[in-house]
């Protein structure tokens, strides 16, 4: 029986690596989880209420003066996502932490401009 070479990588990758026995969830390690990639789609002339149902209750609220404050919200967590094993056990690299962060300046209870960062 005559083996190719393609199967034969194919057997070793999936020998070699995959999901571990279980996914990971989306863990927290420092802040407070929000839903940054909606922060993306807020703009200017938004009232509160909208960046609150769509982003959540912010980490702090800032107050410069009357009237103006910034909404900050951060989260650096762990994806959701598998960890790779060798040979299905032992563990090899791990899912991604990402930091989050967007910063939304109110006038008068409406949004003036949105500040959003996200590093791997």
């Amino acid at each position: 029986m005559r083996v190719s070479l393609s199967r034969l990588i194919v057997a070793a990758v999936v020998t070699t690596a995959g999901c571990s026995y279980a996914l990971h969830p989306h863990r927290t390690i420092d802040g407070r989880p929000f839903a940054w990639r909606e922060a993306a789609s807020l703009a200017p002339g938004l009232p509160e209420a909208e960046v609150l149902s769509r982003l959540g209750e912010p980490l702090e609220i800032l107050t410069e003066s009357p009237g103006v404050s910034v909404w900050r919200y951060h989260e650096r967590a762990q994806l959701h996502g598998c960890q790779t094993a060798l040979f299905g056990v032992i563990p090899w690299g791990d899912t991604p932490i990402v930091t989050a962060d967007a910063r939304v300046h109110l006038r008068d209870g409406v949004v003036e401009r949105i500040e959003i960062s996200r590093k791997e």
